[in-house]
């Protein structure tokens, strides 16, 4: 079964040279978009195997983000004008397995997807090692929060949640149950003053920052 993928990119010619590299690969392009509600939109619709998405369209990574939260099998790839290290460490901590310059060769464009949808991260080698240091000096979510407000594994699904995981993906990620994750979230967002969990997510994410 051919593989389908939502090809959304500001720029006409980009989708057009992008699809024609897919559909000679034997990828299936379902829907293109030259705009974030569009794209979305066609995303929702579509709900495709994988995404290739101008950085440029998304700059803040929402419909990452979204896309990550709703369709958690759907593989985000983001195609990007430069090899901006923070661009490519927003756009994977938004959800996204992929971060592709768009000065890469096209006919690469088919293998990358099928690595993507297979599993595999898709990022530069000059990218990988500074994108690691990165992460790995940041710490710990319930390091980040002021002491005493949340515990480790409130913390530890606020920002799984934050991410764009779904409760059975966090359940699975942290070995517990679903309703045991929903125990977490109802409790962290009581501490967090919050009325609804997205403002508990948003509230966790300044107390991180």
């Amino acid at each position: 079964m051919s593989l389908r993928v939502v090809v959304a990119d500001r720029s006409a010619f980009v989708r057009v040279a992008v699809c024609s590299e897919l559909l000679d690969a034997g990828i299936d392009v379902v829907a293109e978009a030259g705009d974030r509600a569009t794209a979305l939109a066609g995303i929702r619709t579509a709900r495709p195997d994988a995404v290739l998405l101008d950085a440029e369209l998304d700059e803040d990574m929402e419909v990452v983000a979204a896309v990550r939260r709703e369709l958690p099998a759907t593989a985000v790839i983001v195609l990007s004008p430069d090899a901006s290290e923070s661009r490519a460490i927003a756009a994977v901590a938004a959800g996204a397995c992929g971060f592709v310059p768009k000065d890469t060769a096209p006919e690469r464009l088919p293998d990358i997807v099928r690595g993507a949808v297979g599993g595999e991260a898709a990022i530069p080698r000059r990218l990988v090692r500074a994108m690691l240091e990165r992460f790995a000096s940041r710490p710990a979510a319930h390091e980040r929060v002021a002491p005493g407000t949340l515990t480790v594994r409130e913390s530890e699904v606020l920002e799984l949640l934050a991410g764009g995981m779904s409760d059975g993906r966090i359940g699975e990620e942290l070995g517990v149950s679903e309703i045991t994750v929903r125990r977490h979230a109802a409790t962290a967002a009581r501490k967090l003053h919050a009325v609804r969990r997205e403002d508990a997510v948003a509230a966790f994410r300044r107390l991180v920052v």
